[in-house]
């Protein structure tokens, strides 16, 4: 959903440059981009949790807030509650996104308080994960900013409950100072921010 509006506008203007777009967790994404394998991440990250893997060579710039919420069926129980804990979502099971094997940054980060927490299943396919809470009324967990488009990207029959006294994550871009595409790379946010209506500090 974020790139939707901004890739077709970026190769219109540069037709030759070949666009290589790839979905990882966040940290895989902050990875790439400190050892040049991405050009320029974009990665959503629990405040005070960022600064432990960026270094000083990296530009660091906040899109917007964050805030974590349980994706459940529209009659499903929790969806009549005005806020739920985590401490409440690990007694269901839950459908997790993630993007490798091994990826289990939800369970380690999120609910690492929870070791009898039931994960039926695990995925890189958004969609995917909600048909299956649709299908098996299981909940699923996402940091959701007030910037999308509710019927864009859920899909009909589920709802939002938000996660009470979470801590907020941040939407950032993350790039190289030093890089012989930082023309691109900045022609490509300025792109990004007027698609989203963000404002631009410069």
């Amino acid at each position: 959903e974020l790139l939707q509006g901004v890739v077709p506008i970026f190769s219109r203007a540069y037709p030759n440059v070949e666009l290589v777009i790839m979905e990882r967790n966040s940290s895989t994404v902050i990875n790439d981009v400190l050892h040049g394998r991405s050009d320029i991440g974009f990665c959503a990250v629990r405040h005070g949790e960022l600064g432990q893997e960026i270094d000083e060579n990296c530009v660091v710039k906040l899109l917007w807030e964050e805030k974590l919420y349980a994706i459940v069926q529209i009659q499903s129980e929790l969806a009549r509650k005005k806020s739920v804990s985590l401490k409440q979502i690990s007694q269901y099971p839950l459908a997790l996104m993630a993007f490798a094997h091994e990826d289990h940054a939800v369970q380690e980060s999120l609910l690492k308080d929870y070791p009898q927490v039931k994960i039926n299943m695990r995925s890189s396919n958004f969609k995917l994960t909600q048909h299956h809470i649709l299908s098996t009324g299981s909940v699923g967990l996402a940091f959701i900013a007030s910037v999308k488009d509710f019927s864009q990207t859920f899909l009909e029959g589920l709802t939002l409950v938000p996660i009470s006294n979470n801590s907020k994550a941040g939407f950032y871009i993350v790039y190289q100072k030093e890089n012989n595409k930082n023309e691109l790379i900045a022609t490509f946010i300025a792109i990004l921010e007027e698609v989203l209506k963000l404002p631009n500090e410069e």
